[in-house]
Protein backbone atom coordinates (compact mmCIF):
# COMPACT_ATOMS: atom_id res chain seq x y z
CA UNK A 1 0.00 0.00 0.00
CA UNK A 2 1.25 3.43 -0.79
CA UNK A 3 0.86 6.57 1.32
CA UNK A 4 -2.13 7.82 -0.71
CA UNK A 5 -4.06 4.59 -0.15
CA UNK A 6 -3.32 4.59 3.57
CA UNK A 7 -4.35 8.26 3.81
CA UNK A 8 -7.61 7.58 1.94
CA UNK A 9 -8.43 4.63 4.21
CA UNK A 10 -7.74 6.78 7.27
CA UNK A 11 -9.99 9.59 6.02
CA UNK A 12 -12.80 7.16 5.15
CA UNK A 13 -12.52 5.51 8.55
CA UNK A 14 -12.61 8.90 10.26
CA UNK A 15 -15.64 9.96 8.22
CA UNK A 16 -17.41 6.71 9.10
CA UNK A 17 -16.71 7.18 12.81
CA UNK A 18 -17.98 10.77 12.62
CA UNK A 19 -21.18 9.62 10.88
CA UNK A 20 -21.81 6.95 13.52
CA UNK A 21 -21.17 9.46 16.32
CA UNK A 22 -23.51 12.05 14.79
CA UNK A 23 -26.26 9.49 14.18
CA UNK A 24 -26.06 8.33 17.79
CA UNK A 25 -26.18 11.92 19.02
CA UNK A 26 -29.21 12.72 16.85
CA UNK A 27 -31.09 9.67 18.14
CA UNK A 28 -30.36 10.64 21.74
CA UNK A 29 -31.55 14.21 21.10
CA UNK A 30 -34.72 12.89 19.47
CA UNK A 31 -35.37 10.57 22.42
CA UNK A 32 -34.88 13.43 24.90
CA UNK A 33 -37.23 15.67 22.90
CA UNK A 34 -39.95 13.01 22.66
CA UNK A 35 -39.60 12.01 26.31
CA UNK A 36 -39.97 15.64 27.38
CA UNK A 37 -43.08 16.02 25.20
CA UNK A 38 -44.59 12.80 26.55
CA UNK A 39 -43.91 13.77 30.17
CA UNK A 40 -45.58 17.15 29.59
CA UNK A 41 -48.60 15.45 28.07
CA UNK A 42 -48.77 13.00 31.00
CA UNK A 43 -48.75 15.95 33.40
CA UNK A 44 -51.59 17.59 31.44
CA UNK A 45 -53.63 14.39 31.64
CA UNK A 46 -52.99 13.87 35.36
CA UNK A 47 -53.76 17.52 36.11
CA UNK A 48 -57.06 17.27 34.21
CA UNK A 49 -57.98 14.11 36.14
CA UNK A 50 -57.10 15.62 39.53
CA UNK A 51 -59.08 18.78 38.75
CA UNK A 52 -62.09 16.85 37.52
CA UNK A 53 -61.75 18.26 33.99
CA UNK A 54 -63.23 15.43 31.93
CA UNK A 55 -62.98 17.29 28.60
CA UNK A 56 -59.25 17.98 28.94
CA UNK A 57 -58.63 14.43 30.12
CA UNK A 58 -60.40 13.00 27.05
CA UNK A 59 -58.30 15.23 24.78
CA UNK A 60 -55.19 13.43 26.07
CA UNK A 61 -56.52 10.07 24.87
CA UNK A 62 -55.84 8.43 21.52
CA UNK A 63 -58.70 8.78 19.01
CA UNK A 64 -59.49 5.04 19.12
CA UNK A 65 -59.78 5.28 22.91
CA UNK A 66 -62.43 7.99 22.57
CA UNK A 67 -64.80 5.93 20.43
CA UNK A 68 -66.96 4.57 23.27
CA UNK A 69 -68.46 7.22 25.53
CA UNK A 70 -69.68 4.51 27.90
CA UNK A 71 -66.19 3.06 28.31
CA UNK A 72 -64.75 6.54 28.83
CA UNK A 73 -67.26 7.35 31.55
CA UNK A 74 -66.59 4.00 33.23
CA UNK A 75 -62.80 4.53 33.21
CA UNK A 76 -63.23 8.16 34.35
CA UNK A 77 -65.55 7.20 37.21
CA UNK A 78 -63.39 4.31 38.34
CA UNK A 79 -60.28 6.40 38.25
CA UNK A 80 -61.84 9.26 40.19
CA UNK A 81 -63.64 7.14 42.79
CA UNK A 82 -61.80 3.86 43.24
CA UNK A 83 -58.29 5.19 42.77
CA UNK A 84 -59.05 8.37 44.68
CA UNK A 85 -57.67 10.67 41.99
CA UNK A 86 -60.08 13.39 43.08
CA UNK A 87 -58.29 13.58 46.43
CA UNK A 88 -54.77 13.72 44.94
CA UNK A 89 -52.74 16.40 43.24
CA UNK A 90 -50.60 16.03 40.11
CA UNK A 91 -47.42 15.72 42.19
CA UNK A 92 -48.76 12.42 43.53
CA UNK A 93 -48.19 10.83 40.10
CA UNK A 94 -44.96 10.25 38.23
CA UNK A 95 -43.40 8.53 35.27
CA UNK A 96 -40.73 6.02 36.29
CA UNK A 97 -39.50 5.00 32.84
CA UNK A 98 -40.28 5.42 29.15
CA UNK A 99 -39.46 2.97 26.36
CA UNK A 100 -39.90 4.10 22.74
CA UNK A 101 -40.17 2.10 19.56
CA UNK A 102 -37.41 2.88 17.00
CA UNK A 103 -39.63 5.38 15.14
CA UNK A 104 -40.63 7.22 18.35
CA UNK A 105 -44.33 6.79 17.51
CA UNK A 106 -45.25 4.40 20.35
CA UNK A 107 -44.12 4.36 23.95
CA UNK A 108 -44.51 2.09 26.94
CA UNK A 109 -44.63 4.14 30.12
CA UNK A 110 -44.21 2.79 33.65
CA UNK A 111 -45.84 4.98 36.29
CA UNK A 112 -46.24 5.25 40.06
CA UNK A 113 -48.52 7.10 42.43
CA UNK A 114 -48.30 8.10 46.07
CA UNK A 115 -50.47 6.26 48.53
CA UNK A 116 -50.20 6.81 52.27
CA UNK A 117 -46.95 8.69 51.73
CA UNK A 118 -45.28 5.89 49.75
CA UNK A 119 -44.70 5.52 46.02
CA UNK A 120 -46.48 2.48 44.58
CA UNK A 121 -45.93 1.18 41.06
CA UNK A 122 -49.08 1.09 38.96
CA UNK A 123 -50.34 -2.37 37.98
CA UNK A 124 -49.53 -2.23 34.29
CA UNK A 125 -47.62 0.06 31.93
CA UNK A 126 -49.42 2.70 29.93
CA UNK A 127 -49.32 2.64 26.15
CA UNK A 128 -48.93 5.98 24.39
CA UNK A 129 -49.03 6.82 20.69
CA UNK A 130 -47.66 9.91 18.96
CA UNK A 131 -49.96 11.48 16.39
CA UNK A 132 -48.17 14.30 14.61
CA UNK A 133 -46.16 15.86 17.41
CA UNK A 134 -48.70 15.14 20.18
CA UNK A 135 -48.67 12.12 22.51
CA UNK A 136 -51.96 10.37 23.40
CA UNK A 137 -52.75 7.65 25.94
CA UNK A 138 -54.28 4.43 24.63
CA UNK A 139 -56.85 2.90 26.99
Amino acid sequence: MNKNTIGLIGRLGGALLLAVFLAGGCAKMKQEKQEKALRQRYTQMVTAACQGNYTNWVECLAPESRSSEGKLKLVWGGMRLVQGVAKKNPDDFRIDSVYFDPAFTNATVNTSHQSSGEWKKDDKPQQWVRIGEVWHLKL
